[in-house]
């Protein structure tokens, strides 16, 4: 047999084996699991709305004999996540003085999702009080208090304490301090 003829054979055979291990992959996956979900004859795992459990609170879409494109596909049905409320410390991302004159302030609150708490930032120095107030907006884990302006060109140079507090009808809570450098203008 020519050399050519040997590889011509070898590629063949190994060109089948890729197929039958590609084939056999496939039918693995597609025969379920002995507790998943069954097409025919129904299952143990139905739920209510005609969906069966699947991994991570996700439900598989219903079959029916007329629409096989849902056959076996993952649904998103998962509601938001709900954390408790309570007292909560609010975590600063950022604060530090701005080009324009201001001093910006942001941070998040961890265990709390939803919309319209009140952010506020106070700033202190040697007595003197200076607040701003932003809504709070439902992030996917957390409370986000965006970028918030405090101040301008009245406050005295110096190292200012930036305290972020949140609160809600369900939350509250504060940050740690933060000192933020108001420069010599």
């Amino acid at each position: 047999m020519s050399r050519s003829a040997r590889r011509l054979r070898l590629v063949v055979i190994g060109g089948s084996l890729v197929v039958a291990v590609a084939l056999a992959a496939l039918w693995v996956s597609n025969r379920g699991d002995v507790n998943g979900p069954t097409v025919a004859g129904g299952s143990s795992d139905v739920g209510s709305a005609g969906g069966t459990a699947g991994a991570a609170g996700a439900t598989t879409a219903p079959v029916s004999a007329d629409d096989e494109s849902t056959l076996g596909e993952v649904v998103a049905t998962d509601p938001a996540p709900s954390y408790g409320g309570g007292d909560k410390n609010v975590v600063i991302t950022q604060a530090g003085w701005t080009a324009d004159e201001r001093v910006e302030v942001s941070g998040y609150v961890p265990g709390v999702v939803e919309d319209g708490g009140t952010c506020r930032v106070t700033l202190t120095l040697d007595g003197d009080t200076v607040q701003a107030e932003a809504v709070g907006m439902a992030d996917a884990t957390t409370t986000v208090c965006g970028a918030i302006e405090v101040g301008g060109p009245e406050l005295d140079p110096g190292l200012w304490q930036a305290v972020l507090s949140y609160e809600s009808p369900t939350s509250s809570g504060a940050s740690a301090p933060s000192i933020v450098q108001v420069p010599t203008r």
